[in-house]
């Protein structure tokens, strides 16, 4: 078929759509190729334009320009090389070769997709997702370190005197280096990557998928990420729920995962008193080895006067089976003794009460003898 070259934006739309029609009708995109050699942009447009659709039935086709189409994507001259490098990165998907792929799709820009259900998309911002994990992973590392290193170096300077610290001034500024080497050694990241993941995110928040967005937050350890998913969604005790299964069950790193009990803590205070489960909040706090707050809300529920049904006393009943199976006796004991001693009176008052009478009768019969 013949293709109508024409500067008219709406009448390049209208030959891209009976483009797309033909082409699909007669199974070929030799037309469409032929265009590519065209001298107007609105021409090339269109034919791209109308390619990147038909690329899954055809891409082996359009295969046999590729490098026509990457000379147009690094063309700065030309005003639609993103729309080429969609293209390249779709065809270079289709022939297996990811890398390829990938960097063409970031410079392809906002016309990357990430909402598309396409394995296409799947496989590329899985592979975003991987990058700026082992990124994030290793700066993480990278900060707790050096934050070891100057706490470290800060108790020796407190502990030293005068003349040790003189001595030690050469290892100080030593260890400052090796600080530099650990940040040093992080290889960057191209920051269009990290647009993708953040689409990712947001994409995410529009679907109501937020556990999908918590998993890949945790992963990146992006705990701001994890605090935005769960005041997003309509249930928010379900998703604290969830991450605290993470916690047991997923998290390696005990330092971010000690950082996201306190966040699942803080936001269980925060919340309404239905919401609020103790129970979880309890378990929080025995992963990071805190007895005191445990003690305070067991003490807390044992003690509500209003609460006609003894539901909070059940509860706090519950949470010291719950902790009991840990099987950690010290910690237990732990709990024990921070909790307040109500006085022997309460505890047993008919002792007190025999003691009372006892002394009473002792002080009548030394009255009598007197």
């Amino acid at each position: 078929f013949f293709f109508v070259e024409g500067k008219n934006q709406s009448l390049a739309r209208t030959i891209k759509d009976m483009a797309v029609a033909l082409a699909t009708t007669f199974s070929s995109v030799d037309g469409l190729l032929a265009h590519l050699d065209a001298d107007d942009d609105e021409a090339i447009e269109a034919s791209l334009s109308s390619l990147v659709d038909l690329t899954p039935n055809h891409w082996a086709e359009i295969a046999d320009e590729l490098t026509k189409i990457e000379a147009l994507s690094e063309d700065e001259e030309f005003s639609h090389r993103q729309l080429a490098s969609l293209l390249a990165s779709k065809i270079f998907f289709h022939i297996s070769s990811y890398e390829d792929s990938l960097n063409h799709a970031l410079c392809a820009g906002d016309l990357f997709n990430v909402a598309e259900s396409s394995d296409y998309v799947k496989k590329l911002t899985e592979q975003c997702i991987d990058s700026y994990r082992t990124f994030m992973q290793q700066q993480y590392r990278n900060e707790k370190e050096k934050q070891l290193m100057l706490n470290a170096k800060k108790r020796s300077d407190e502990d030293d005197d005068e003349e040790e610290e003189e001595e030690d001034e050469d290892e100080d500024n030593a260890d400052d280096d090796v600080a530099m080497d650990i940040g040093s050694a992080l290889q960057p990241i191209d920051p269009r990557k990290i647009n993708i993941v953040e689409q990712v995110f947001d994409y995410c928040y529009q679907t109501g998928d937020f556990k999908q967005a918590i998993g890949i937050a945790i992963e990146c350890r992006r705990l701001d990420r994890v605090e935005q998913a769960i005041k997003l969604a309509g249930d928010q005790s379900d998703m604290l729920l969830h991450c605290f299964n993470l916690c047991e069950t997923v998290i390696n790193s005990r330092t971010f995962r000690d950082e996201l009990l306190r966040l699942i803590v803080r936001l269980f205070e925060n919340a309404s008193e239905n919401e609020r489960n103790y129970n979880t909040v309890c378990r929080c706090y025995f992963y990071l080895d805190e007895t005191k707050p445990i003690s305070d809300i067991l003490w807390t529920l044992i003690n509500r006067v209003e609460d006609e049904r003894n539901r909070n006393e059940l509860i706090a009943y519950q949470i010291a089976f719950d902790l009991a199976e840990y099987q950690n006796d010290a910690f237990l004991r732990g709990i024990f003794s921070n909790i307040a001693r109500p006085p022997y009176s309460q505890l047993y008052p008919e002792r007190a009460q025999q003691k009372k009478d006892a002394a009473a009768a002792a002080a009548a019969a030394a009255a009598a003898n007197d």
